[in-house]
C-alpha cells in the first residue's frame, strides 16, 4: 500500500477544516470523534478510544507529514512519536484555544505541553500575527494560515428583490458566540430569517426556549446540508467575542460569494475589508444587518474580488505549507479528490454524510 502525501488530524465532531485542507493538498483527513462517548463524564474513555483509532489511522495511512489540531495535545503527541519514529514532518494547528483564551480550562492546564510541542515540532499553524509572535517567542516556527477553498460549491448570489433576507448564523454555542445577542437582534428584524446551526444540545440551558418566529435553529449539519444552507442564505453572520479568532464562516462567505456581517476586530477588518463590521450586543447586530440588507445590492458587486483576494491568499499561503510539510508543490494536474478519501470516525448519534469506519 502507499504512503499517504499528507494526513491532516483533528479530534473533533466536525470535519471541515481538515477536509478541506486534505482536498487541496492532496492528503487524506483523519477527524476522530466517538459520538457516543461525547458526555464530559465520559471524557477519558473518548480520549483512550481516540488514541487506539489515531495509532491505527497512522500506521495503515503512513502519511509522509502529519497536521493536527490543537486543542486537545493528545492526538499531537501522538502524531510526533509517529513522525520521530518515521522521519517525517509533523506540524500543528494551533487554534486560539490551545493558547489558553476563549474560556477553555483544559488547554490553559495543559499549556506546558503546548510550548513543548510547539518547540519540538516542524511548525505551527496560527490564525493571527500576534500568536506567531507568541510561538516565536516559545521557540517555534509560525505560519499565519486561514482556510483552503472548500470541497463544496454553490450558485451565484441574488439579489434581494424585495424576498425577505435569509441570515444564515454558523455556531457551535462556543463561549465566545453571541448567541443571545443574535436572537435579541432577531426579534428587533422580524423581516429577516435567521437560521442558527449547531448541536442545541450544547447551547447554554434556556437560550433556545421561546424563540422568536423568525428565528430558525438547524441542529448540527453535515457538509452537504450546510453547504445548502450556505445556498439559500443571502447572508453569513461571523461574530465572536475573542479578538484573536479568524472566523471560518467569514472565509466561506467569500469563496460562495455572500455577503458577509461580521464581528469588528482588528484581525478580521484587515482579511474582510467589504465586510459589513458590527459590535457583538444585540443593537450593533441589528443596525449592521439592516445596513448589510439595504447594502446588499452594492455589496453584491464587491465579492468577484473577496474571493479572488481569498484564493490568492490562499495560494501564498499554500506554498509555505508545502515547504513546512517538506512535500514541495503539488501537481494541479492530480486528479480530483472526493469526499469519499476522507474518513470520519463518528460513532454514535452523530451523523455525516462522510463515510464511518465501525468500532
Amino acid at each position: 500500500m502507499s504512503r499517504a502525501r499528507v494526513c491532516f488530524l483533528a479530534w473533533a465532531p466536525t470535519a471541515g477544516r481538515a477536509r478541506d485542507l486534505a482536498h487541496d493538498l492532496g492528503g487524506d483527513a483523519l477527524t476522530i470523534y466517538p459520538a457516543s462517548l461525547s458526555s464530559r463524564r465520559l471524557t477519558p474513555a473518548r480520549y483512550a478510544v481516540s488514541a487506539l483509532v489515531t495509532l491505527g489511522g497512522l500506521t495503515s495511512r503512513r502519511p509522509r507529514s502529519v497536521v493536527v489540531q490543537n486543542p486537545p495535545v493528545y492526538p499531537a503527541l501522538i502524531a510526533l512519536a509517529y513522525a520521530r519514529l518515521t522521519r517525517g514532518r509533523m506540524v500543528l494547528d494551533n487554534h486560539p484555544t490551545s493558547f489558553g483564551v476563549k474560556d477553555n480550562a483544559q488547554a490553559r492546564r495543559m499549556l506546558a505541553v503546548t510550548r513543548w510541542l510547539v518547540r519540538s515540532v516542524d511548525g505551527v499553524l496560527v490564525t493571527t500575527e500576534d500568536w506567531a509572535d507568541v510561538v516565536r517567542s516559545w521557540g517555534g516556527r509560525p505560519l499565519v494560515l486561514h482556510e483552503a477553498p472548500p470541497v463544496w460549491s454553490v450558485s451565484a448570489p441574488r439579489r434581494l428583490d424585495g424576498r425577505p433576507p435569509r441570515v444564515l448564523f454558523s455556531c457551535v454555542y462556543a463561549s465566545d458566540e453571541p448567541v443571545e445577542a443574535v436572537i435579541a437582534a432577531a426579534r428587533a428584524l422580524p423581516e429577516l430569517e435567521i437560521v442558527i446551526t449547531g448541536d442545541e444540545r450544547k447551547a447554554p440551558p434556556g437560550l433556545l426556549d421561546e424563540l422568536p418566529p423568525n428565528v430558525v435553529t438547524t441542529g448540527w449539519l453535515d457538509q452537504a446540508a450546510y453547504a445548502a444552507e450556505i445556498e439559500r442564505c443571502d447572508i453569513v453572520l461571523a461574530l465572536t467575542t475573542e479578538p484573536s479568532s479568524v472566523m471560518r464562516a467569514a472565509y466561506e462567505a467569500g469563496y460562495a460569494a455572500r455577503v458577509l456581517v461580521m464581528s469588528d476586530t482588528e484581525a478580521m477588518a484587515r482579511l474582510f475589508p467589504e465586510a459589513v463590521r458590527v459590535g457583538i450586543d444585540s443593537a450593533g447586530i441589528a443596525a449592521g444587518l439592516r445596513r448589510a440588507v439595504e447594502e446588499h445590492d452594492r455589496l453584491l458587486t464587491t465579492l468577484a474580488e473577496v474571493r479572488e483576494r481569498q484564493h490568492r491568499r490562499w495560494d501564498l499561503q499554500r506554498a509555505d505549507l508545502l515547504e513546512l510539510l517538506g512535500l514541495g508543490p503539488t501537481p494541479h494536474d492530480l486528479p480530483t479528490r472526493s469526499s469519499a478519501d476522507d474518513v470520519v470516525i463518528a460513532m454514535g448519534a452523530t451523523a455525516t454524510s462522510e463515510p464511518k469506519v465501525a468500532l
